[in-house]
């Protein structure tokens, strides 16, 4: 089991725990106190549902806040799915989008300058803060008895839900995507910050169509990190520049300690990718029977990663000479590409691609492969 998915898998049973103590602690406490004129149950509903968007709302918000302290300014604002986001004219748009950088909502950012000493820590502890203010206030109102009873406990179960949502954010642990908490972990060194604040700028530039600048290759490997170097490796391979590309993935592979064993078993895969590119169909073979593992083989056969599946396709042609697993590698692969959002990622394995149906059809005579793509 890889590391995210045990710590998926921990958070979300910490998160059901909490729901059932709230469960039977705060929901029985409101249906003993609550004389409602609706359903008691309907009540409930409609005050889980608010206390799940004021709870979104407030952290964001307070991310924002913190990105401002911190030098940065917002630029992506989505909010269960209704996205405002600001052009290369530096004014608001909207348009309906989903979102993976949260439960159900999400904010970007970018430094103000790159030469501004913007520190992200302000905006990922900016929804913590944020909550624990909303916490304070809830309390108050709760204690207060000229509120009525609805208002009052409503603030019980909006503090109930909000705990169970924020754990979710902020707990410093690598679950399917990277939370505040994680990324202030990794924030301890001035080297992750600097590639994070890096990462942004070049995420807002690729959305914008600008130019992404140029970046350095990172020695030190993080999750933070490899965002960049592999951001510098797909520029490379666009420039043609193989073997720049394959140091890349040599640095990479150096320090396979500090990522998950996904992320280590694809960057063996593209190393294949090479090992074939430059190597005699016999060296290649060689390589991937003798260097790489029986796991490694066994994980590039089932990955559904889109470059894996681009040396699968090299591996079923040129090593097992095998027309029908070469023809099973490229099925449906094109639709795949063009879906790339990274406009530079796609242009790479569409070219790649090509390349690589190219030799396998040589080796095999399988002038039919292509149609397959």
């Amino acid at each position: 089991m890889e590391k995210n998915e045990f710590g998926s898998i921990i958070i979300y049973l910490i998160m059901l725990a909490l729901l059932l103590l709230v469960g039977q602690t705060v929901v029985n406490l409101v249906l003993k106190n609550i004389d409602t004129s609706v359903n008691q149950y309907v009540y409930l509903l409609i005050c889980a549902i608010s206390s799940l968007l004021v709870f979104e709302l407030t952290y964001q918000i307070g991310r924002v806040i913190g990105a401002r302290i911190g030098k940065y300014k917002c630029v992506y604002f989505n909010f269960f799915g209704l996205c405002f986001y600001k052009k290369n004219n530096n004014k608001w748009s909207f348009k309906l989008e989903g979102f993976d950088g949260g439960l159900f909502s999400e904010t970007r950012f970018v430094p103000i300058s790159n030469d501004a000493k913007c520190n992200p820590a302000h905006f990922l502890r900016g929804g913590l803060i944020a909550f624990l203010l909303s916490v304070v206030i809830s309390l108050v109102i709760f204690m207060l008895d000229i509120i009525p009873d609805t208002i009052r406990f409503a603030m019980l179960i909006y503090l109930g839900i909000g705990l169970v949502l924020l754990l979710y954010n902020i707990i410093p642990m690598k679950t399917d995507i990277l939370n505040d908490g994680y990324r202030l972990k990794l924030l301890g060194s001035k080297e992750n910050a600097k590639a994070y604040n890096d990462f942004m700028l070049i995420e807002s530039n690729r959305r914008n169509g600008l130019d992404e600048g140029e970046y350095k290759i990172y020695e030190k490997i993080t999750p933070m990190t490899i965002q960049i170097n592999n951001y510098i490796y797909y520029k490379e391979l666009l420039k043609k520049n193989f073997e720049q590309a394959e140091h890349i993935i040599d640095v990479i592979l150096k320090n396979p300690e500090a990522l998950d064993n996904n992320t280590v078993y694809r960057y063996r895969i593209q190393k294949m990718f090479f090992v074939i590119l430059n190597k005699s169909k016999e060296e290649a073979s060689e390589y991937y029977w003798k260097t790489m593992s029986s796991y490694d083989r066994k994980f590039l056969a089932k990955d559904n990663f889109i470059p894996s599946r681009r040396v699968y396709l090299l591996v079923s042609g040129l090593i097992n000479e095998s027309a029908s697993e070469s023809r099973i590698a490229i099925e449906g692969m094109k639709k795949r590409i063009n879906r790339i959002v990274d406009t530079t990622q796609k242009a790479v394995e569409l070219e790649l691609y090509e390349k690589c149906i190219n030799m396998v059809t040589e080796s095999l005579d399988f002038k039919e492969l292509i149609n397959y793509f």
